[in-house]
């Protein structure tokens, strides 16, 4: 069984398995009557997804599956919908890694974000450098600040600031 993505909300942990649906679990009650189906749909982010009650509350923070890009989706809802994706978040290389030298810049799995408070997040990735297709010469750490907020109480949420950096 490959878990996909998770999640927990208080007392209750949401796991989502690839070609078996999601699930969820009560910690709190006896662990032949915790758990139950939700649906055979998979959470709509990879890996751990992120509560942020304070910023907007029933939505889930995570990173995209196939973009990596920070989403937020609706856990109120069964499947739940993402409401919001921010393009500024997918990760992009330098133009310094576009030397002749380097043929293969690559995100490895690798991958993680943070919920810092007050709507800003930090997101990690591990990537790898290679001058060809086989040999990773270098490896690498990409850290992305982002900041989520509101013009107004009532307006939807929007990138506010976003600053990214590579650690060699």
């Amino acid at each position: 069984c490959l878990l996909t993505a998770c999640f927990a909300a208080g007392k209750r942990l949401w796991v989502s398995a690839r070609d078996r649906g999601t699930y969820s679990v009560d910690t709190a009650a006896r662990a032949a009557d915790g758990w139950r189906k939700e649906g055979d749909w998979q959470l709509p982010f990879q890996c751990r997804g992120l509560l942020a009650p304070d910023l907007a509350p029933g939505l889930c923070f995570g990173l995209c599956p196939r973009t990596t890009r920070l989403c937020a989706c609706d856990v109120r809802r069964s499947p739940p919908p993402v409401r919001y994706a921010w393009d500024d978040t997918r990760p992009c290389w330098p133009t310094s890694f576009s030397q002749e030298n380097i043929a293969t810049v690559a995100r490895l799995p690798d991958s993680s974000l943070a919920y810092l408070g007050d709507g800003e997040f930090c997101i990690a990735w591990t990537i790898a450098i290679s001058e060809d297709n086989s040999t990773i010469r270098q490896r690498a750490l990409w850290l992305m600040s982002v900041k989520i907020g509101k013009n107004s109480p009532s307006a939807p949420l929007r990138l506010l600031h976003h600053k990214a950096c590579i650690y060699e």
